[in-house]
């Protein structure tokens, strides 16, 4: 679990925000591929906060 937690983490991090050689990130060169509505979506991601949850089973009521 803690190693699925660290490369979600890494992985988040170098989608989100490393900067390529271009100076874009992996989100900014995807959205590249879109227009209008679209790449408004994929531009929009650049705001999720990212983290780490853990699952603590079912909600009981």
């Amino acid at each position: 679990m803690v190693g699925e937690m660290r490369f979600s983490a890494a992985m988040d991090a170098f989608v989100f925000t490393q900067r390529l050689n271009g100076g874009q990130t992996v989100v900014e060169l995807l959205a590249e591929r879109f227009t209008g509505e679209d790449r408004t979506l994929v531009l929009s991601w650049t705001g999720i906060r990212t983290g780490h949850f853990r699952d603590q089973g079912a909600i009981r009521r």
